[in-house]
């Protein structure tokens, strides 16, 4: 049982009257204490705050059967804007993809480039001109292909950017909101509101293609993404490694597909074994869906059908990238208490 402080308790009732107001296009304190279950006189206080501070909009006026008309709000799109941006050492292209976007989550630019070398100035240097013309951004987040400690780049297949305070040298520079994640976090929680949007468990498998590196998993269990103790959560290449798998071989499956499809069955099955998901996700440029039935058999042949969850594959992770960048920038200024990735 989770025990509040009175400002915390406040924070709290406020989010979810937020989310409400976010979720409809247009409601009334009467709906939104319904939706929420919190009292006329808690949402009373909550949403005359947000008026003052401009977060909501008071629209229109609806008459009601009997009474006095009825105030009805939106959500202020303009409250706040949010950047995501992820890089890439794909295919011996750096590339940095980004996206800004309101406090809804809509997209106002979304723009990739190349570059010879992906370094802290390349990115301060975007962050620095999306800022110059969006200065309504409050929340940036940054996805890599490595792990990070407190903020520094530990580990990444993008060498350039080993070592460097990612998140500490940004807020510094740019008073702004800053987190810099493993990509599979981000995936996964792209994947978890685009495809599925529910309350249940469910991971997201990246497959890449022959030169795009190793395999790398996330995991959303009960609406949060898994990081685990160390923040090593979900690195599944290890697995194999363990079982005396190199790295160097697992790079040769991709190239013949019988052998590739028993090794992603195998992740499949360890993934079932473990966290026992309600839906996994197989996304990247090295797996299709006329692959899945191969895997599902696969799996059939060690466990029972009620077991296994359902599987779909999707070689469009940019857009679940994007869209998972994006949310956690909104989710860490609307929802701190309660929807943190």
């Amino acid at each position: 049982m989770v025990s509040w402080s009175t400002p915390d308790l406040k924070l709290y009732n406020k989010e979810l009257i937020r989310k409400e107001i976010q979720n409809n296009e247009t409601c009334r304190k009467s709906q939104i204490a319904q939706l929420t279950s919190l009292s006329i006189g808690t949402c009373n206080t909550a949403i005359n705050e947000m008026l003052r501070d401009n977060e909501i909009i008071k629209v229109d006026q609806e008459e009601l059967i009997m009474g006095r008309p009825a105030d009805r709000f939106c959500y202020n799109k303009d409250y706040f804007h949010v950047m995501g941006m992820y890089l890439s050492g794909e295919h011996r292209c750096n590339r940095i993809e980004y996206a800004v976007a309101d406090a809804l989550g809509n997209e106002n630019v979304h723009e990739s480039i190349e570059t010879e070398a992906i370094t802290y100035g390349v990115i301060e240097k975007i962050v620095d001109e999306m800022l110059a013309a969006d200065p309504l951004i409050e929340s940036l987040s940054i996805g890599i292909p490595g792990i990070t400690s407190g903020g520094v780049v530990e580990r990444c297949d993008i060498s350039t950017i080993v070592g460097v305070d990612l998140e500490g040298q940004l807020r510094r520079k740019f008073h702004i909101d800053v987190e810099v994640r493993n990509d599979m976090d981000f995936i996964a929680y792209g994947a978890y509101h685009t495809i599925y949007n529910g309350s249940a468990n469910m991971a997201a498998v990246f497959f890449p293609s022959e030169s795009e590196g190793t395999v790398g998993c996330g995991f959303v269990v009960n609406g949060k993404v898994l990081r685990g103790y160390t923040k090593f959560s979900g690195e599944v290449s290890y697995i194999l490694e363990g079982f005396g798998i190199s790295r160097k071989q697992q790079a040769k499956y991709w190239g013949d597909r019988d052998i590739f499809l028993v090794y992603a069955a195998q992740i499949v099955l360890i993934i079932i074994a473990t966290l026992d998901p309600e839906e996994i996700v197989l996304t990247g440029n090295g797996i299709h869906q006329d692959e899945v039935p191969a895997i599902v058999e696969f799996c059939s042949k060690i466990v029972s059908d009620s077991h296994i969850p359902k599987i779909i594959a999707t070689s469009d992770y940019a857009d679940n990238y994007i869209k998972g960048l994006v949310r956690a920038s909104i989710n860490r200024i609307s929802f701190p208490i309660s929807e943190p990735l």
